[in-house]
């Protein structure tokens, strides 16, 4: 073993082995850190869509209850619903 290690070539190969044992779990938790937050960022993104989508001002919204004659009851339930998921959504993000 130690006339392999007084050979330079094994001396730098034993080294890059050792380096990239060590630096392998701080790279993976690094690039794991940041799919976590992009996660989270397109998440977030896809409910403020969401809800600009379903809000009552938007004109496909108030088209469909008018052609679809949703009563004030249900309205009030699907607003009461869509605000509910928005604020479990919120409660998530932050």
């Amino acid at each position: 073993m130690m006339r392999m290690m007084n050979n330079k070539a094994n001396v730098k190969i034993f080294s890059i082995v050792i380096a990239a044992f060590l630096l392998f779990p701080l790279v993976h938790w690094h690039i794991l850190k940041w799919l976590r937050q992009l996660v989270v960022v397109v998440t977030a993104q896809l409910v403020l869509s969401t809800s600009r989508m379903m809000s009552q001002d938007n004109p496909i919204y108030i088209f469909c209850s008018q052609e679809y004659g949703l009563s004030k009851p249900l309205q009030q339930a699907v607003t009461a619903k869509i605000t509910q998921h928005k604020m479990m959504r919120l409660n998530k993000i932050s």
